[in-house]
């Protein structure tokens, strides 16, 4: 189970073999014996552990508890990512770089997408404010200026001037 399963079928071939020449030694020559133990060694060197895919696992949950929306650069970038990921994840035979890629990939445009959330999030509260700066605006257009002071006017004009 710590292997990954293209490493572990070669290996478990060479054990057959192997175990069919213990039981049956009489029928194979010494050259056959000598290479079954050639192949039972190299294909028990070549085994290959699983990668650790836990913190893959963990960034996967985090984008996919996200609301996407593919019409957006850096959400679509984020889908493409986590599409990449779970690839990669469901993958028995993914080695430890290609998880760790996926994870760096997925990790670097859930970074991006963040920071273009904040900007667009910071864009939207100037945009609500100066609308509402603007509504300011035009209401002291419609104030009548003869009810008041000629100072109190005066400020109005220089602070609509002012900004």
């Amino acid at each position: 189970d710590n292997f990954t399963p293209n490493s572990v079928a070669p290996f478990e071939d060479a054990q057959a073999v192997a175990q069919g020449i213990v039981n049956n030694p009489e029928s194979v020559t010494v050259e056959q014996v000598v290479k079954a133990t050639e192949v039972l060694k190299s294909t028990q060197s070549s085994l290959v552990t699983k990668a650790d895919k836990s913190v893959l696992e963990k960034v996967i949950k985090t984008a996919e508890g996200l609301d996407l929306n593919v019409t957006d650069k850096e959400d679509k970038a984020v889908k493409d990512a986590l599409d990449t990921a779970v690839t990669v994840q469901k993958d028995q035979n993914a080695t430890q770089e290609s998880v760790d890629k996926a994870q760096s990939d997925l990790e670097k445009a859930l970074e991006t997408k963040a920071a273009q959330d904040k900007a667009d999030a910071v864009a939207k509260a100037k945009a609500d404010a100066l609308a509402e700066l603007e509504k300011a605006l035009d209401k002291t257009e419609t104030i009548e200026k003869s009810k008041y002071t000629p100072e109190s006017g005066e400020k109005l004009d220089q602070a609509v001037v002012d900004g």
